[in-house]
């Protein structure tokens, strides 16, 4: 789920890059329920410790997350894309109360923490030269001009 899409910008070897880093879609990790009930607590706790997986707490929006930076281009001359992205998690529970008559159900939405990842995608190459993050395809849907290289070698692999 990307985070930050930056705009797309020439860049040559050497040049640095500024990253905007402005949010892309910001949203917030939470939990709705589908009984009128307060939540019960260590909902996410858990979901954590199943998935084994250290998760945004409830509140916290991915704009948190976004990474400002500068770096230099190491490659050749590109149409570049900075991207950041985290893993989304969405999971349904059930909690069954005690005496086992009454359940309360709902849904989790937030994210994995260990998972930030960011790159460069190039619109100048094809998807099969760029890093494989499959935030590159949404990258170059979203950010590489229609007619490049890129955007059309995503679109050839659309059914």
């Amino acid at each position: 789920m990307p985070i930050v899409l930056d705009r797309v910008r020439i860049v040559s070897h050497g040049q640095e890059i500024a990253v905007d880093g402005q949010s892309y879609s910001p949203w917030s990790a939470g939990i709705k329920l589908d009984q009128d009930v307060k939540p019960p607590p260590g909902v996410l706790a858990e979901l954590s410790r199943e998935l084994g997986k250290p998760l945004a707490e409830f509140g916290r929006n991915t704009g948190s997350e976004v990474i400002k930076m500068t770096t230099e281009f190491q490659g050749d001359e590109a149409q570049a894309v900075y991207f950041q992205a985290v893993k989304r998690v969405d999971a349904k529970f059930i909690l069954k109360c005690p005496g086992g008559d009454r359940s309360i159900t709902g849904k989790v939405t937030t994210w994995d923490v260990s998972s930030n990842s960011f790159g460069t995608a190039d619109c100048l190459k094809p998807l099969a030269a760029n890093p494989e993050n499959p935030v590159v395809k949404v990258a170059a849907i979203e950010r590489c001009p229609k007619g490049s290289v890129l955007a059309q070698s995503v679109h050839e692999m659309e059914p």
